[in-house]
């Protein structure tokens, strides 16, 4: 048997102007299924802290503190070359607080061949996905650690990178007031150009929110927002020491909502530049 351990450390202080996109790549917690690793059962234990700091002195919004801790003790059990299966417990703790904010189970299986990977249950989120903040907040990665659903994912190097999902988050039965609620997204980034040390992509994005259900008691209030992103991203590599790589990131985007009761803000676009 194998023991990993995993620590993440994420401290994060936001002031009220944000100037730039942040790339979170590196707070990705990857998880291949490895044929060196088949028949092979591990021990897996990562640790998530953060604090944000959320300071508003207008008419923006209330101001805030996100300030704890999370861990997800798993273990994983791979009985072949491409399947996994992995099972664990999620808690997450908000300092100040004396109980647990969040106790959640922890399963998954995974099938992944050569750059393609395919999973059913806890799926990578948030940061995973890679897309742009106005797409989705990075605020996530603390109050929302945890997704349920499916995925498929292809991520060949710098060349393709592909991201299907659904987030199941809110299931509903005969006769619930809530809404039976998901979200789906897409996320295609592709290499197009490549000479010495200049790299072009081409990307979209794409997530669509669905909240209502055929065996709930208000089917009339169905809402569907839709949210579109597309541009290019080019990247220059530096012989300088200091600035070694310069990363330009511009997008296009579009809102759409297309709720039966229509809200007062149903449509807009937006241009999206780093």
């Amino acid at each position: 048997m194998k023991i990993r351990f995993t620590k993440i450390c994420f401290f994060l202080v936001i002031p009220s102007l944000a100037f730039s996109q942040l790339y979170n790549t590196s707070l990705e917690n990857q998880s291949p299924v490895l044929a060196s690793e088949k028949n092979q059962l591990s021990m897996d234990f990562q640790s998530f802290s953060f604090i944000r700091n959320n300071e508003y002195f207008n008419k923006i919004a209330d101001g805030y503190t996100l300030f704890g801790n999370s861990i997800s003790p798993t273990i994983r059990y791979q009985p072949s070359e491409h399947f996994a299966i992995n099972t664990g417990i999620f808690l997450n703790k908000d300092f100040g607080n004396d109980k647990l904010t969040a106790v959640q189970p922890i399963f998954s299986i995974k099938v992944q061949r050569d750059s393609a990977q395919f999973v059913f249950g806890n799926i990578a989120t948030n940061q995973h996905h890679r897309l742009i903040e106005p797409m989705l907040n990075i605020e996530r990665l603390i109050s929302h650690q945890q997704a349920y659903g499916m995925q498929y994912r292809i991520q060949n190097g710098h060349k393709t990178f592909f991201d299907f999902w659904i987030d199941w988050q809110k299931m509903v039965y005969k006769g619930d007031n809530a809404k039976e609620t998901f979200l789906a997204g897409i996320n295609l980034n592709k290499k197009v150009f490549e000479k010495n040390n200049f790299l072009l992509k081409i990307p979209f994005q794409a997530t669509f929110k669905h909240r209502g259900g055929q065996i709930v008691i208000d089917t009339a209030r169905l809402s569907t927002e839709m949210n579109f992103a597309t541009g290019f991203e080019a990247f220059f590599k530096t012989k300088n020491s200091f600035f070694k790589e310069f990363i330009f990131q511009n997008y296009y985007l579009v809102f759409s909502d297309k709720s039966k009761t229509k809200p007062e803000l149903s449509k807009g676009n937006a241009v999206y530049l780093n």
